[in-house]
C-alpha cells in the first residue's frame, strides 16, 4: 500500500493490497487490492489492467455505428 501525504481513512475499512491511495483523499470505504483512489471523496480511479470512472468514459472507444 502507499499512502500520499495528508491522505485520511475514516473508520473500519480494509485497504487492499498494492493499493494506491492519492494525496489528501479521505477514504471511507473499503479499497479492493490493485486500486488506485483519487479525488474527493475518494473515488476509484484504476484497478488492476482496467480503469473506472470517468477516466473509463474518457478512455473508451465509441461503439456507436453511424
Amino acid at each position: 500500500m502507499e499512502f500520499g501525504a495528508n491522505a485520511i481513512v475514516i473508520g473500519d475499512v480494509r485497504i487492499g493490497h498494492d493499493s494506491r491511495i492519492g494525496p489528501g483523499v479521505v477514504v471511507r470505504e473499503s479499497v479492493r487490492p490493485h486500486s488506485t483512489v483519487l479525488a474527493q471523496p475518494g473515488n476509484v480511479r484504476m484497478r488492476l489492467g482496467e480503469r473506472s470512472g470517468a477516466d473509463a468514459v474518457a478512455s473508451e472507444p465509441s461503439s456507436e455505428v453511424r
